[in-house]
């Protein structure tokens, strides 16, 4: 009996962390995606300076730029948008296939790495085809 009134008191005092706490919690998608967008901005700013101190390396650089794209590539209006964001995507997956070449063909990398990467480049450009052809 007093296992279940321990646990009933636990659980009442970790209630609250579950609440939906309406004044942090943003009103509308569009809200929360100015929320992620600014916090994924901070994430890349935050990331690029401790590459620039060689404190990240560059694969962590560009996996944080490609979740910033790729959100606002999601949440843009218009088709041309998207697109544009998934140039950007495209790039920054050719970016980090020549990088992981580099590191497979030292030794530094695992052959399979070099093959994902070669998936992303060619799922990125399947994406932009067919946001070309939605037009």
């Amino acid at each position: 009996m007093k296992t279940t009134i321990l646990l009933v008191l636990a659980l009442l005092q970790i209630s609250p962390l579950f609440a939906d706490d309406a004044k942090s919690t943003p009103a509308s998608v569009d809200a929360f995606v100015k929320q992620r967008l600014a916090l994924l901005t901070q994430i890349v700013e935050y990331t690029k300076k401790q590459y620039d101190l060689g404190e990240a390396t560059e694969e962590q650089l560009l996996d944080a730029t490609l979740e910033l794209y790729a959100l606002s590539r999601d949440s843009s209006k218009s088709k041309a948008e998207q697109i544009t964001w998934q140039e950007r995507i495209v790039a920054i997956e050719e970016k980090k296939k020549a990088s992981i070449d580099r590191q497979a063909a030292s030794g530094s990398a695992a052959p399979v790495d070099a093959l994902r990467a070669a998936e992303q480049v060619l799922a990125a450009k399947q994406k932009r085809l067919e946001l070309r052809a939605a037009k």
